[in-house]
């Protein structure tokens, strides 16, 4: 019976330890998971803030040549006396 004995205890010993590393294995994939999830996101606000700074120069060309019109047709009115 000593074989036997010894024995169970090996196996018992192994299962106990494959729970142990399986357990590390399931922390390690939720931790994994969790960081990449926060990398996304703040991807995501990166790329809202881009977004939101195109808009801004955008406006501003816009608006800058909004107002190169506006002194381009003052200046021919000054130049026409009017």
């Amino acid at each position: 019976m000593g074989v036997l004995d010894t024995t169970s205890g090996k196996i018992n010993e192994n299962i106990t330890v494959t729970s142990d590393i399986s357990n590390q294995i399931a922390t390690a994939s939720e931790d994994l998971s969790k960081k990449t999830l926060s990398e996304v996101e703040d991807i995501e606000a990166i790329k809202s803030m881009v977004q939101n700074g195109v808009s801004q120069i955008q406006a501003m060309a816009t608006s800058s040549n909004d107002m190169a019109t506006a002194s381009g047709e003052t200046n021919n009115q000054v130049q026409q006396g009017g």
